[in-house]
């Protein structure tokens, strides 16, 4: 079933949340030891269906923020209404922000057990301040993940919106790392996410003048949605708008289909040589080492960097120049890894960045929400797969046979589809129209358990 909720342009002006301290909890086990004079009797668990008390949720983030309307708060943001939303289900929920009217708020979407959810969000600004599109995937709340993209140097701002579709308020706690590490400090910075509602953090008050970016959210009491949503200026002239979500807790291999810029050098003078993609990569529990790959559309690959990774630092890579002939990034370490990375759209005039972020790896099915404007890329894995699309709600499916890595796009007139592969694949979706650029990957929503077992005393 399909749904596109659109709201009317309107700025609204308020505070940003409530910082507090997220306080963890710590739980002490006792372990008990029988003594082997005693006979030991072999407990067996009762099962309980749990079915009907376990829901999906995602969340999307809601009109983008924007930092500095208010003169005597600098840290202070106002979120723009204006935003679509494409997904699986019509049910949505508005989540309350405190620093937006009621169109721009976060929209979440909740389905029974494991009940497949996709939806995805995308947004055109045209302002004296913000020019561009920006658009990602509505995630599954998290209560650990990593956002890697954005700066806070002069003329970039960044700030965090954290969505709570839960039934509990949620204590969230953000640590900010850049290429020195981290820039928080022993103490992680603090919100409170009421349940239903959602908050709009500036990343430049946490971070200031930082030249990169890795955010660390972690939440007790309830899982939260991160978006990081990024704006540049150039001198006076609005430079670009994006919205990135979070990657999870890291991997040995990341993939990120598509990967590419989309400029006219001659409609605009900052895009004039403008052909490099800026890779950005973090090792998480270890120093080590990565490769990174550019990967042809034939599924070749291509050597076009190595990094020696330091825990916690981010590690820039600057490839220069991204070929035409590429189609896709693969980063491999020999420990786990968060990373992103950035392109240009550079048409009729408008500048605008592009924020490429990891693909999970998909088999099975899966749904995807396609907002409009969007083109479907799919990618195999290191074997062949063959991939079925089929439109939601639609008896037509188109079937794409993909070689080892090969890397292809998928024709499209409707907005959401399932996506069916018989071995594992990469999807990914990727906007350029004259007003700017913008990409996100396909995403898994976490299954839930119908069954759990119980012990008894």
């Amino acid at each position: 079933m399909t749904s596109r909720a659109r709201a009317t342009i309107y700025t609204g002006r308020a505070l940003t949340g409530t910082v507090v301290s997220a306080v963890a909890v710590a739980g002490i086990i006792a372990a008990t030891t029988i003594s082997a004079q005693y006979p030991q009797q072999q407990v067996r668990g009762i099962p309980v269906d749990i079915s009907g008390t376990t829901n999906t949720r995602i969340a999307c983030s809601g009109g983008f923020a924007e930092l500095g309307t208010n003169p005597s708060d600098l840290t202070a943001s106002s979120a723009h209404s204006g935003q679509e939303v494409s997904a699986t289900r019509t049910d949505a929920i508005a989540l309350e922000r405190s620093n937006g009217e009621a169109a721009s708020y976060a929209t979440a979407f909740r389905a029974p057990g494991s009940t497949k959810l996709a939806a995805a969000q995308t947004q055109t600004l045209a302002t004296e301040q913000l020019r561009g599109v920006a658009a990602h995937s509505c995630t599954a709340p998290a209560t650990d993940q990593w956002i890697v993209g954005g700066k806070t140097e002069l003329n970039s701002n960044a700030t965090l919106t954290l969505s709570n579709p839960g039934d509990k308020d949620a204590a969230v706690s953000i640590r900010a790392y850049n290429s020195t590490g981290e820039i928080t400090g022993t103490k992680a910075v603090g919100a409170l996410v009421p349940a239903k509602q959602s908050r709009t953090i500036s990343v430049n008050g946490i971070a200031p003048n930082s030249p990169e970016l890795a955010l660390r959210v972690q939440a007790n009491g309830a899982a939260v949605s991160a978006v990081l949503g990024v704006a540049e200026t150039h001198d006076i002239r609005p430079q670009g708008i994006d919205t990135i979500t979070a990657q999870g807790l890291g991997d040995r291999v990341l993939t990120l289909p598509n990967v590419r810029n989309n400029y006219d050098s001659g409609n605009n003078d900052a895009a004039a040589g403008d052909s490099s993609i800026l890779a950005q990569v973090m090792a998480l529990q270890a120093d080590g080492h990565a490769t990174v790959y550019a990967v042809s559309a034939a599924g070749t690959k291509t050597e076009v960097g190595k990094l020696k990774l330091e825990q916690k630092k981010l590690t820039p890579l600057k490839i220069e120049p991204w070929k035409d002939e590429y189609a896709a990034l693969q980063i491999a370490a020999d420990t786990p890894i968060v990373g992103a990375a950035v392109g240009n759209s550079f048409q009729t005039g408008n500048a605008d960045m592009v924020w490429f972020t990891p693909s999970p790896p998909l088999s099975g099915e899966h749904y995807a929400a396609i907002v409009s404007g969007g083109s479907l890329t799919v990618q195999a894995g290191n074997a062949p797969s063959e991939v079925t699309v089929k439109p939601l709600g639609s008896s037509a499916a188109q079937t794409v046979k993909l070689k080892a890595n090969e890397i292809k796009k998928v024709a499209l007139s409707v907005n959401t589809v399932s996506i069916k592969s018989d071995a594992l694949v990469y999807a990914a979706v990727t906007i350029f129209t004259p007003a700017g650029g913008a990409a996100y990957p396909v995403t898994t929503v976490p299954s839930h358990r119908s069954q759990v077992l119980v012990y008894t005393n």
